[in-house]
């Protein structure tokens, strides 16, 4: 296991895709609640206040109006992976903590447990898979993304596993910080559980 250099000042929410699964809504636009700020400001905050500096990954025209900073895919077209490895550059050396746009619950709880980890790359796992979108990579994971990208591979799960994450222990309130919403279909639930 790497040891935790406590290096990580940078992190990158993922606002990449064209908003075709919400009809046309950038989904970290989306208010989790009525008048409330946008996923997307509130993973902002959570970040900010974790003391990281934060930049928004991807095509990121949809969010000018929040004025945030932002730096686009390396190499474009590429995915989440792309995202990945620009905020990996951007960060000059070190450990970055990436999220998604689209996790209207994310704790600042989780976030300070991936932050704190005793591994460099750290990352939760449900039902054996990992939650790579909500995890802390390494500045060696800049290596293992050009070793794969250069053979075609385009998995953050496959990052995470070449790179030897280790799994981060999941808390009770965790199952719900990780929830996204990915489709009207996981807004909706979301409504009827009423959470």
């Amino acid at each position: 296991m790497t040891q935790s250099t406590g290096r990580t000042r940078i992190a990158g929410i993922l606002v990449g895709g064209h908003a075709r699964r919400m009809g046309g809504i950038a989904k970290g636009l989306l208010q989790p609640a009525v008048g409330g700020p946008t996923i997307v400001e509130r993973t902002h905050t959570l970040l900010r206040d974790a003391g990281l500096d934060v930049v928004l990954l991807g095509e990121a025209g949809a969010y000018e109006s929040l004025a945030m900073p932002a730096v686009g895919d390396d190499p474009l077209g590429h995915g989440p992976i792309g995202g990945l490895r620009a905020l990996l550059r951007h960060a000059g050396g070190g450990d970055v903590l990436l999220t998604a746009c689209d996790m209207p619950h994310l704790t600042a709880a989780l976030i300070e447990r991936l932050l704190s980890a005793d591994a460099r790359t750290v990352a939760p796992r449900v039902d054996g898979r990992w939650i790579a979108t909500c995890a802390r990579y390494g500045a060696e994971c800049l290596a293992v993304i050009d070793s794969r990208l250069a053979r075609g591979w385009r998995s953050l799960h496959g990052v995470l596993d070449a790179a030897g994450a280790v799994e981060l222990a999941l808390a009770a309130d965790d199952m719900r910080a990780l929830r996204d919403w990915d489709t009207p279909e996981d807004v909706r639930a979301d409504a009827e559980r009423g959470t």
